[in-house]
């Protein structure tokens, strides 16, 4: 039961790297983006709570807020290009 007692940074250290060999192994190219970009989204709705902000503080978070939907983007595109190459020394 020791593995109860992770704690969430080590939780989000290791979410953070175990899709990064996904991508650089070429193996299952679109698992390794598509877990971060599940993991951001989620993070992104239930941490940025925009809509319930005003003024100054609003401005911040919704910047917070977009640049983790352009993370999410980037992560995708990373996916698609991983594929298509893999896809490419298979042919070839």
């Amino acid at each position: 039961m020791d593995f109860i007692q992770a704690s969430p940074g080590r939780c989000s250290l290791s979410l953070s790297r175990s899709p990064v060999r996904y991508l650089i192994s070429g193996r299952y190219v679109w698992l390794g983006p598509g877990m971060l970009s599940i993991f951001k989204g989620l993070a992104n709705l239930l941490v940025n709570r925009v809509w319930e902000m005003t003024g100054d503080e609003r401005f911040v978070a919704i910047n917070g807020f977009f640049e983790h939907i352009d993370l999410i983007a980037g992560y995708i595109l990373a996916a698609l290009a991983a594929e298509q190459e893999y896809g490419r020394r298979q042919a070839g």
